[in-house]
């Protein structure tokens, strides 16, 4: 083949036709495609996310809700300040700009303390060991007393004066003995 007969089928009608056309449908999708990419996430709608920390979560949800938010309550805290149901956190932060139904993740205060079953403790280990392992579940409010026998072995634990059977849940915040 002649490089003159290779330029003739190059530039044929068809090919040349074939390259138009997809030209235009390249130009006629890319269009269609910035429309609706502007459609999809409407441009200029948007709402400023509240401050809702410290508020009772049925007055944060009609709030958001009314600003075109939606409402999640992803996981609980207890800070015992507060009362139960209060905002203690919330995702995304105050101020931000964000798209109407956006969902708003919160934390909320419980109504009490997290309660904790005892482990099997008691005549089973050593003071130290026992005080490491009820920190390490969460128990804060360890208390020790001394009883005649051996000074690091545990006897028993108590919530008062009432002793603790294994398994029995308590809320993390009381005093144990």
């Amino acid at each position: 083949m002649t490089l003159q007969t290779f330029f003739k089928k190059i530039f044929s009608k068809i090919v040349l036709l074939n390259c138009l056309g997809m030209i235009v449908l390249t130009v006629v999708l890319g269009y269609v495609a910035i429309e609706f990419v502007s459609c999809y996430t409407q441009p200029g709608d948007s709402v400023k996310v509240p401050n809702v920390r410290g508020q009772k979560i049925e007055t944060v949800e009609k709030k958001l809700e009314a600003l075109g938010l939606r409402v999640e309550v992803t996981d609980t805290g207890y800070i015992d300040t507060y009362v139960g149901g209060v905002v203690l956190d919330q995702f995304i932060e105050p101020g931000k700009m964000v798209k109407p139904g956006r969902v708003i993740k919160l934390v909320i205060n419980a109504s009490s303390a997290r309660a904790i079953a005892v482990p099997s403790l008691a005549d089973n280990c050593s003071r130290r060991e026992a005080e490491a392992r009820l920190r390490a579940i969460g128990f804060k409010n360890i208390r020790v007393e001394f009883t005649p026998g051996d000074k690091d072995w545990l006897y028993n634990i108590k919530v008062g004066d009432k002793p603790l059977k294994t398994g029995t849940k308590v809320p993390v915040t009381a005093l144990l003995t």
